[in-house]
């Protein structure tokens, strides 16, 4: 997985996102952030802490740059749901 190796090296390596996410010193921390640079990162992981990996999933179009659709909201029935059309014939 190339993007979650992106995703890992921007955010300062295995060994900060371990400390990020609070795994502290437990045994294998690092090894496991280590192993997600291959795997991907868990879904779990990255719904448990989305606020710090939002910045970084946005940049790699994971997200909509639209800051009202946050995960979770079902905007498809909303009146100001915007749509970019082209010119009509």
């Amino acid at each position: 997985m190339d993007k979650a190796n992106i995703i890992i090296t921007s955010m300062g390596g295995p060994t900060k996102v371990a400390r990020l996410l609070g795994f502290g010193q437990t045994p294998g921390a690092v090894q496991r952030v280590s192993n997600w640079k291959k795997r991907g990162i868990p879904s779990r992981v990255l719904l448990e802490h989305a606020a710090l990996f939002r910045p970084y999933l946005s940049l790699l179009g994971y997200l909509a740059q639209d800051p009202d659709n946050t995960p979770g909201t079902d905007d498809s029935h909303s009146s100001s749901r915007r749509v970019e059309t082209g010119s009509v014939p």
